[in-house]
């Protein structure tokens, strides 16, 4: 079965025609849920009192079934939605039981998948496929919906500013998704947060970096920028404000050394007379392109010594925490320490 996206969704709804089954999945919780509850109003309209059943994770599929099967009420179809269905640890015979249904769904029911907190794997394991197929029989599509673009999410971001009564622009729209992350929904949240904060006119910068929540990748930026600048006070205070908020050290780590690895791919990429273009291609990184534009920035501090030197620290800081030694806050702290020191040592070649 070929996974779909967001425009053939939105095509489906835009002219009526919906498929007999969708599976939704995917990164963007927002688009999931925003994208069921369309399906719903296409289906149903306002009359959801007896042409719309819903089912969370716990879902008998005797119940299912029947709902499924059972005739709209004065009108053409009805929707069933079936919500995190835990199919990796559902009963057999409760998995093949679904697996029954959705290979044969009336012309009169739409039903929708919903995969959330529950993860669904596409490409990974058998019960996702036979999910997929499953739904294929009966002509239903499987669509994934990730993260938006970026120009698509400053869009909104301006929009939304604009209809609040202020004013956000491009620039700091996009600054405002490297700090909280390409999220609609934590973006939308944020973005109510700023307008009652600045309540009319300009959202600055500033605005931005006192009122947004800050997502662990955006911290260690941050950190990293202090570090590269030798302002290690800085760093060891981001440092500290990332454990205030209760992330796990290795989570910590883990983002810092991606940092790093972002900077060694950029460097054996430019070795290699390979455009940067290819880097944010080969490597994924098509949404999130201010991550090798960042890489690009930070690496004029660093020649090969240096950076070997700065990998080799934090593989070494790596197998520390997971020895566990119980003192992850202090290894992360000389860590801080030990990269500025590796930057300050010697000047670029």
């Amino acid at each position: 079965m070929k996974i779909d996206f967001e425009n053939t969704l939105k095509h489906d709804i835009k002219t009526g025609a919906l498929a007999p089954v969708y599976i939704l999945f995917g990164e963007d919780s927002y688009l999931k849920k925003h994208y069921s509850d369309m399906i719903v109003k296409t289906v149903c309209g306002t009359d959801t009192d007896f042409n719309l059943q819903v089912f969370e994770q716990s879902a008998d599929m005797q119940n299912v079934y029947e709902a499924v099967n059972q005739f709209p009420m004065m009108a053409e179809k009805r929707c069933v939605v079936l919500n995190d269905y835990d199919i990796e640890h559902a009963d057999k015979t409760e998995f093949d039981r679904l697996c029954e249904i959705l290979a044969d769904v009336p012309d009169t029911t739409v039903f929708v998948l919903r995969f959330d907190s529950v993860p669904f794997d596409s490409k990974k394991g058998s019960k996702p496929k036979k999910i997929m197929a499953s739904a294929e029989k009966s002509g239903g599509k499987a669509i994934t919906l990730g993260h938006r673009d970026e120009s698509d999410l400053v869009s909104m971001l301006c929009r939304g500013a604009k209809s609040r009564g202020c004013l956000l622009s491009n620039d700091n729209a996009r600054y405002m998704i490297v700090s909280s992350g390409g999220d609609i929904n934590t973006l939308r949240n944020e973005l109510d947060k700023l307008c009652l904060y600045v309540k009319e006119g300009e959202i600055t910068k500033e605005n931005i970096d006192f009122v947004c929540s800050k997502t662990v990748d955006a911290s260690v930026y941050d950190y990293v920028r202090a570090i590269i600048s030798l302002n290690i006070t800085k760093a060891l205070s981001i440092l500290d404000d990332m454990f205030y908020m209760h992330i796990e050290p290795i989570v910590i780590l883990f983002s810092i050394s991606a940092c790093y690895i972002d900077m060694y791919r950029l460097y054996s990429a430019k070795r290699g007379n390979i455009q940067k273009a290819a880097v944010i291609e080969d490597f994924g990184y098509k949404n999130r392109s201010f991550v090798v534009d960042n890489a690009e920035r930070n690496l004029r501090k660093f020649d090969v010594n240096k950076l070997s030197k700065s990998l080799d620290l934090l593989l070494n800081t790596d197998k520390e925490i997971k020895s566990f030694s119980g003192n992850e806050r202090l290894l992360l702290e000389e860590l801080t320490v030990k990269l500025g020191r590796i930057i300050a040592a010697e000047d670029k070649s």
